[in-house]
């Protein structure tokens, strides 16, 4: 039987519980898409000049950028547009050379493939599963994760043959939460105040193993399914786009 179960508050300092729940599956499909009125491009990542990421730009405005200044954007159709200064107007394919979806499939085996050679250098023969939703986190390899705001953070485990107890925690180890994970448990739902920084590190350690997971939160200005997919694509979330992309974003 596959069941959820979830962990509570962590923040402000070291504690230690038990907590269990029950949960719908069907938050962890939802991507917040909503409906887009005009066509935007979202900064991904910005340096050299004064845009934040998650920033929306309007698509037919120009963008001006001093020398060396340079910004990646995605677009509502998923491609992704790299410029670097001096650039003075309308950010495009053309511009600065872009990836769009199509890309991304065409590159999804060969992202796979570099996936399982990086982990298996951890954890050699360990083969990742794919991952069962596009917003679950797998709890047991480290790397880049993607989550949403407004939506509970649920980690996942493909073996959920035995009960075990799973540590949660930030890199400085500011503060630590425990739960057990019971036994045909695939999937463990966080409380929604658990304290997660874009950015930042947040070790889980289960079965004596320990994962450092850096989190990525998509900002609300991501909202086209493609500009999503996009995103995980920038983000390092390639087995989070696959998931996304099989149930068709």
């Amino acid at each position: 039987m596959n069941t959820t179960s979830r962990i509570t508050s962590t923040r402000n300092g070291p504690r230690r519980s038990s907590w269990l729940g029950a949960m719908a599956l069907s938050v962890l499909l939802g991507t917040a898409s909503h409906a887009v009125l005009a066509a935007e491009l979202v900064v991904v990542e910005a340096s050299g000049i004064s845009l934040e990421a998650g920033t929306s730009l309007d698509a037919a405005k120009s963008l001006k950028l001093p020398e060396g200044a340079r910004v990646t954007l995605i677009t509502e159709d998923g491609a992704t547009i790299k410029l670097v200064g001096p650039f003075d107007g309308v950010p495009t394919a053309a511009a600065g050379g872009s990836g769009g979806i199509g890309a991304s499939l065409g590159g999804l085996v060969a992202s796979r493939g570099a996936d399982t050679a990086n982990l298996g250098a951890v954890r050699a023969g360990d083969v990742a599963a794919p991952l069962p939703a596009p917003w679950v986190v797998d709890a047991t390899r480290a790397g880049d994760v993607c989550i949403t705001t407004g939506s509970p953070v649920v980690l996942w485990r493909a073996k959920a043959e035995a009960e075990s107890m799973m540590a949660l925690m930030p890199a400085d180890r500011s503060w630590n939460a425990e739960a057990p994970w019971p036994k045909d448990a695939a999937l463990l739902q966080l409380p929604e105040d658990v304290p997660f920084v874009d950015g930042g590190t947040f070790v889980v350690e289960m079965d004596g193993n320990s994962s450092a997971l850096i989190v990525h939160i998509m900002p609300a200005s991501v909202k086209a399914p493609k500009m999503v997919a996009a995103w995980l694509e920038a983000k390092g979330c390639a087995r989070q786009r696959s998931a996304l992309l099989k149930v068709g974003g």
